[in-house]
């Protein structure tokens, strides 16, 4: 009887295959995550947006305080920011947008405000329409505000 000399494992050549190929699909896995997770941010952040805006409409149609309401938007050290505010008066809490993403005009002092009563767009307005962009996906959310 012959005995054979068998060796079992990789060879350096099978392993740096199986390197690359990891290699490969960790580095596209990445910047799908990276870009849905952008993605997910900027449609978050246009919602809640969205909703302080329906907000500041409802309390102008309620005539809450007896004013007319609005969203001001700016940007200070810490970023850009929108909050809710009543005509020429008091602001709640300044909410900052996420890092990633920023408003793409400069709206910094602009504001959208809201008629008493009726809810329309008011003539003090500076903008009707909010725009959000990031510098990791090229991908733009316009919130466009109606004027009745």
């Amino acid at each position: 009887m012959t005995r054979q000399n068998t060796k079992s494992g990789f060879t350096l050549i099978e392993l740096t295959i199986v390197i690359a190929i990891l290699a490969v699909t960790a580095y596209f896995g990445t910047a799908y995550f990276t870009s849905f997770s952008t993605r997910a941010s900027l449609d978050s952040t246009s919602k809640r947006i969205s909703s302080y805006l329906q907000q500041a409409r409802s309390k102008s149609m309620a005539q809450e305080d007896g004013k007319a309401w609005e969203i001001r938007f700016g940007k200070d050290a810490s970023g850009d920011f929108y909050q809710l505010c009543w005509e020429d008066g008091d602001c709640q809490a300044k909410i900052y947008l996420p890092s990633e993403v920023k408003f793409k005009d400069n709206i910094e002092g602009k504001k959208i405000q809201f008629t008493k009563l009726y809810g329309s767009l008011s003539e003090n307005s500076t903008i009707d329409k909010v725009k959000l962009s990031s510098s990791k996906v090229e991908t733009l959310n316009i919130i466009y505000v109606n004027k009745e």
